[in-house]
């Protein structure tokens, strides 16, 4: 019987699903924890369990291993704010060292204390206290299985290394091979990109349009009273509005020789880990420049959804130091863009997978990037040529079955229930019994034996 850490996303389906492998004698102990001890959000007892803890002694070797995650840790950390999710507030970095160091030992001694043998995420670490919690893992060993709910309506990836993501080679098949069909053009119906999604941005000329900053500041100081830290967001966000309009242009010459870098809402995982260096955009940005011709230009737009978190002046600054890069506004149309540009860059966006099913090329700049070995992408690294690029076809069929082949790894059902919404035929009851066979079947074999 294993004990489980299972990261907690404090819904019921994983309390159904933890139940059911007990019920069946796989599990014996399951810590459900969510980990992020100063989140602005989170349940008493995880708190009070945590600051009733006294640091303990642990091993050298671990420690010195984890150590160099610091900066990366607080990278991820920083989006738990007293002024309010994601909202960098002003801890120092000595503050990010001193939360790193109680919560390595807490998660340390948790892990060997409670003799965990198995470790669950229902979606990549990279938020913070999820993060120390893989890594730990790792450098004690512990068997660790991570699920990613994928856009293709009820199917998630697996895999067993962080870094796997992507590459997949710690997947096995879990079907067998069935040639699907792939809508030959850039448009995608995928629910958390769908319009009503980014509404807010096609209001038309109106009261609320010109005064919704205000509306809400109202709201936020008399009715959920916020104080001071609605009033410096409400700043924040002027800031941020002003910068976009000063720099961003409403015209650009689509015959121009151009690349399409559509930017991430940040922080997020796509690029807090599966970024890797590129969680600094604009370094991808550069790296970009470095490799064009000199008369080409990069056309970047901002995420719809991105508001002034990771967008300070700094930011505008060194964009506009970058020679014929230009940021144009949000509400340009995103696949008109994709349409006559020379090829797609992103670091590890949903733009790249629009970009080679309507037949145009991709570069990628992150490592964890799922489609990021389906023809048609191209990873950058120091020793890629722009020509190879340039130089390089493919047929559309010959994406269907790379994605066919692909999917062969994915296991049914919704992991993380949010995507739901993108499922018609979602029921909870048989979600639940879908999901506990897709886990059994990668965790355990036919004769009941850990995998």
């Amino acid at each position: 019987m294993d004990n489980v850490w299972y990261y907690k996303q404090s819904v019921k389906l994983e309390e159904r699903i933890i139940s059911e492998f007990k019920q069946q004698g796989k599990w014996n102990l399951v810590i459900w924890s969510d980990n992020e001890f100063y989140r602005s959000v989170h349940s008493s007892h995880e708190r009070e369990s945590f600051f009733k803890f006294s640091y303990k002694k642990m091993n050298n070797s671990v420690y010195n291993g984890i150590k160099p995650k610091l900066f990366k840790f607080i990278e991820m950390y920083s989006r738990w704010s007293k002024l309010g999710s994601f909202l960098p507030d002003n801890r120092t970095i000595y503050d990010y060292e001193n939360i790193f160091n109680m919560m390595v030992n807490y998660t340390y001694h948790k892990l060997v204390d409670n003799k965990i043998s198995l470790i669950i995420f229902n979606r990549a670490p990279h938020i913070g206290g999820d993060f120390i919690l893989y890594e730990l893992g790792q450098l004690l060993g512990i068997k660790t299985l991570i699920m990613e709910q994928s856009q293709f309506p009820n199917k998630f990836f697996y895999y067993f290394k962080n870094e796997d993501y992507g590459n997949f080679e710690t997947s096995s098949n879990l079907r067998e091979y069935n040639k699907i069909e792939i809508q030959s053009k850039f448009e995608k119906e995928i629910w958390y990109m769908n319009k009503k999604e980014i509404s807010t941005f096609n209001i038309k000329n109106s009261l609320y349009k010109k005064f919704q900053d205000e509306y809400r500041l109202i709201k936020e100081l008399f009715i959920y009273r916020t104080d001071k830290n609605a009033i410096e967001r409400y700043f924040l966000k002027k800031k941020y509005k002003n910068n976009n309009n000063l720099y961003s242009v409403s015209s650009i010459d689509l015959k121009l020789k151009y690349v399409y870098f559509p930017l991430h809402l940040q922080p997020e995982k796509t690029t807090s880990i599966w970024g890797g260096v590129y969680v600094d955009q604009l370094l991808a940005v550069e790296k970009l420049r470095d490799i064009l011709p000199e008369d080409w230009y990069i056309y970047i737009k901002e995420n719809p959804k991105q508001n002034y978190y990771i967008r300070g002046n700094s930011f505008y600054e060194r964009l506009r130091k970058i020679n014929h890069t230009i940021l144009i506004d949000k509400r340009f149309d995103t696949y008109n863009l994709m349409k006559n540009c020379q090829f797609v860059a992103t670091v590890a966006g949903t733009a790249g997978w629009e970009a080679i099913t309507g037949g145009k090329k991709t570069l990628v700049f992150g490592w964890g990037v799922w489609y990021k070995n389906l023809p048609g992408v191209f990873k950058f690294d120091e020793g890629f040529k722009l020509n190879d690029i340039l130089d390089y076809n493919f047929e559309h069929n010959e994406l269907e079955i790379a994605l066919s082949k692909l999917m062969m790894k994915m296991a049914e059902g919704i992991i993380y229930l949010q995507y739901s919404r993108g499922y018609k035929d979602y029921d909870f009851e048989i979600n639940i019994r879908t999901v506990y066979n897709s886990m059994y079947s990668i965790l355990y074999n036919k004769n009941g034996e850990i995998n």
